[in-house]
This record gives C-alpha cells, structure tokens and sequence, in this order.
C-alpha cells in the first residue's frame, strides 16, 4: 500500500519506484544514510589548514560520523576542496569542504580521523540525540 505522504514518483508500469523501501508501517521517519544525520546547534570555531590567524567562530547546524554542516555569521571565502581545522574543545578535527550551500553555509567531510576523534564525534551524535549538552 502506497502512503498518503510518499512524494516517491511512480515507475510508468504504475508500481512504486521504491517499492520495499517505504512501504509498511516503519517508512515515516526512516533515514536511508549509511550514517544518520543529526540536527544540532553546537559552537566550534574555524580556520584554513596551516593558517596562523585565530580561528572564526560558527555553529555546527548538523552533524554526522562522515561530516557537517557549519553556519558562519558573515561570507565566507571557502570553496569546495579546502581544507580546514574545525576547533571544537579538544583536538581540531582537519575537514574538507564539500559543498558551499550559500554565502554563510558549507557542508565539511571528516577526514583523517583518530581513533580518539572519532569516538568523540559519536559520543556527541549520542549524548545530543538525547539531549542538547555541547561537545562530548
């Protein structure tokens, strides 16, 4: 049975182009991310790899185990491809810019994370999916 709020378009033979996938009683809600994504607003602070200026202050808007969404107050001169440490309490995290969503807006990929550093970023996806409470 189709649900009424799948907006999934319909294969031309009719039948449901994700069929198995939403249909059922458990589609609402489910995430089909490798690794889920959560709705966050925690305070980290920026700067390009290997710059000696101060890092920038930004909220992280959304974060996940791969990655983030990071929100700045005023334009940013990042492209797709830079690289940049993410200061967030303990050791920076080093990320790549992936997307550039706007002029105050990028999406970052974790890369060449410790074994330390990541366990801290799921640590904090768990303690904020319970409850806002900042970094782990």
């Amino acid at each position: 049975m189709r649900r009424r709020f799948d907006f999934t378009p319909a294969r031309l033979d009719g039948a449901h182009a994700n069929d198995g996938l939403v249909d059922g009683p458990t589609h609402v809600g489910t995430e089909r991310r490798a690794v889920s994504r959560l709705a966050v607003d925690l305070e980290a602070a920026w700067r390009l790899l290997g710059d000696t200026r101060p890092p920038q202050l930004v909220y992280l808007t959304d974060l996940s185990a791969r990655g983030a969404r990071v929100a700045t107050w005023h334009s940013t001169p990042v492209k797709p491809g830079d690289r940049l440490e993410l200061h967030a309490g303990g050791e920076p995290f080093e990320v790549t810019v992936r997307r550039v969503l706007g002029h105050c807006e990028f999406g970052v990929e974790f890369t060449g994370l410790t074994g330390d550093q990541r366990m801290r970023l799921v640590r904090t996806i768990g303690n904020n999916r319970v409850s806002p409470s900042g970094w782990a």
